[in-house]
Order: structure tokens, then sequence, then C-alpha cells
């Protein structure tokens, strides 16, 4: 994925992120603009993230606002599949070791 994101140039958004300007803050014709090109690019991203995720993790995100917030959570949510995993295949191991 991050390298379908990368040839896609949404990488540097899902990296870094952007943030919303306050609401007291006033923006130029130039800022605005800027503003609404980043918006979009997050909602492709986010439309690319969606569509490549299982419905198990999808529910986990829905609530999430940014694509990097997305990117974020997914990264965290396979680091605890492998970790849950690692111990299924440690203990599976354990349990075999006396009959080798």
């Amino acid at each position: 994925m991050e390298n379908f994101l990368r040839s896609k140039e949404f990488w540097g958004l899902v990296e870094i992120g952007y943030d919303e300007p306050t609401s007291g803050f006033v923006q130029t014709d130039a800022q605005k603009k800027k503003m609404d090109e980043l918006r979009l690019k997050d909602l492709k991203v986010k439309n690319y993230l969606f569509q490549a995720l299982d419905r198990t993790v999808l529910d986990t995100i829905l609530k999430k606002d940014t694509a990097k917030d997305i990117w974020d959570a997914m990264k965290k949510s396979l680091k605890e599949i492998q970790e849950s995993r690692s111990l299924i295949f440690k203990d599976y191991y354990e349990n075999l070791k006396p009959w080798i």
C-alpha cells in the first residue's frame, strides 16, 4: 500500500498529515486553494485505504479523520495481529517440543 501511495504522490500526506486551520484564522485565496487541494488529496488517500482493508479492520478506523490517522491505526492493528500470531506459534511450538 505504501508503494501504491508513493506512486500516486500521496505518501507525504500520509506520512506527515495536515492540520485544519483554526476557525478564527483568516486565509488568503491561495491558502484556501492549497487547503482545498490538501483536503481532496486526503479524501483520495482515505478512499484508497478503505478499498484495501478487510471489513473487520475497516470498522476500527471509520472514525478517523485524516489519512495519517487511518494509516497509524492500521499500523497499530497490524502490529497487534503480528504479536498475537507470534504468541500462538510460540505456544504451538512449546507444546510440540516434548514430542520432538
